[in-house]
């Protein structure tokens, strides 16, 4: 999987490019990202219910949960732009655009 963080790092910090592993996907993310997008869903339906002390905090748990999803999921594209218009980044982006 390409890791494009590194390639906005500028010259004089590039020794830090040793430090990002560029490893392939293996078979537990399909499965930890679908029971983080379950507990993200689960958060949110609690976050619906109850006391709005515990809803403020629901909501701030699931937007953090959401974020890490949608981090994880948008790194495993295989596509380098979500705007090229192939692939799963493109069912991905038109999702959020057309919601």
């Amino acid at each position: 999987m390409p890791n494009t963080t590194v390639e906005f790092l500028p010259a004089h910090l590039g020794y830090l490019k040793s430090y990002f592993r560029q490893k392939p996907m293996n078979l537990l993310f399909p499965f930890s990202a679908t029971l983080s997008t379950l507990l993200t869903a689960w958060l949110v339906h609690k976050a619906a219910l109850g006391d709005p002390a515990l809803v403020t905090g629901f909501v701030l748990v699931a937007t953090l949960a959401a974020l890490g999803v949608i981090e994880h999921c948008s790194s495993s594209c295989r596509c380098r732009s979500p705007i090229s218009g192939h692939g799963a980044c493109a069912r991905m982006t038109a999702l959020f655009r057309n919601p």
